[in-house]
């Protein structure tokens, strides 16, 4: 009976000094973080931050607002500020509702609308995605007495148009969401600049209200 009572105690003081030296292990750790970054500097660092997000100019019209809710002749498939972009940026996709056109050749549109801190990067971001991802007659046009940038990518399965109002950039890519149909650039541009009349109307009606 003595045997095992002095086992017994043997485990519960083994026990012991592995909680004893566990403490001490998190209260080391807990002391060289607090050594590594102090309070103070922690401190700093949220006043730093802080003030630069104050500093930054916002926009008075968030993208989002920008964007038409219901386009005639499109079903809106979705309409949203963009998920984990740290901007101030919203996106949408319009399908025409003609349900014998999209059964037979499948096409949408989809447009994102981005606040830049000045109008010279909201344009030099347009020229950018023209020049990178459509090149293919890339070419100033004038829609419905806007002027944008337009071109295709380089299999012409996709048709954008970009342009500028302000510090926004406003980009549009028409796209086959299938297979690319014989002369289908007319299906592209038709359906593209449509949505862009929209878009236009509906952006300048939103930032008109803040002037």
């Amino acid at each position: 009976m003595q045997i095992v009572l002095s086992k017994r105690r043997i485990v519960i003081l083994a026990v012991i000094l592995v909680i004893i030296s566990f403490a001490g292990c998190i209260a080391s750790s807990i002391a060289e973080v607090i050594a590594l970054t102090p309070p103070k500097k922690i401190a700093e660092r949220i006043k730093t931050i802080a003030q630069k997000q104050a500093e930054e100019p916002k926009p008075a019209i968030h993208p989002l607002d920008m964007l038409p809710e219901l386009i005639k002749g499109f079903n809106t498939n979705a309409r949203q500020k963009m998920a984990g972009a740290e901007g101030y940026i919203a996106e949408a996709i319009y399908q025409p509702d003609d349900t014998d056109l999209i059964t037979r050749i499948p096409l949408n549109t989809y447009v994102s609308i981005t606040y830049y801190y000045s109008g010279k990067e909201a344009e030099d971001a347009i020229e950018a995605s023209a020049a990178e991802q459509y090149p293919v007659d890339k070419k100033p046009i004038e829609i419905d007495g806007t002027n944008v940038l337009s071109g295709f990518d380089s299999n012409r399965g996709s048709f954008y148009i970009g342009w500028t109002m302000k510090q926004y950039s406003i980009e549009l890519v028409t796209s086959f969401t299938l297979k690319i149909p014989p002369r289908g650039d007319s299906f592209l541009t038709d359906y593209g600049e449509r949505v862009s009349i929209a878009v236009a109307d509906s952006s300048a009606k939103a930032l008109g209200k803040k002037d």
